[in-house]
């Protein structure tokens, strides 16, 4: 959501509030992923599954404002936040149907 509002932000102080908004949904997404991805890996894959996961999140944070950059050249700032915006929302999406299919998979078992 954070990353929403500041793409419709029109004044500073609404753009430091999206900021604001943005950072706590990381915080939180920091602190969580972690012992999610414990829980699915399972103790045998525990090491490797944090190790990828934090190799991903590093990588992606190495290149999101060199992508972020470049699509600003060739796109307006609003539409680039709305684009961002959208593929969080799919990856979402996405995981929140994965998780859901493979914790039905664990009930039946």
């Amino acid at each position: 959501m954070g990353v929403l509002a500041v793409a419709f932000s029109t004044t500073y102080v609404l753009v430091l509030l999206s900021i604001i908004l943005f950072a706590m949904g990381v915080a939180f997404t920091t602190a969580s992923v972690p012992p999610l991805i414990s829980g699915i890996a399972g103790k045998e894959a525990h090491g490797t599954a944090l190790g990828a996961i934090e190799t991903i999140k590093d990588v992606g944070q190495a290149l999101g404002p060199i992508v972020t950059g470049i699509l600003l050249t060739y796109v307006l700032y609003r539409l680039a936040f709305i684009m961002v915006a959208i593929i969080t929302l799919l990856a979402i999406l996405l995981n929140t149907l994965l998780y859901r299919e493979r914790r039905y998979t664990r009930e039946i078992s």
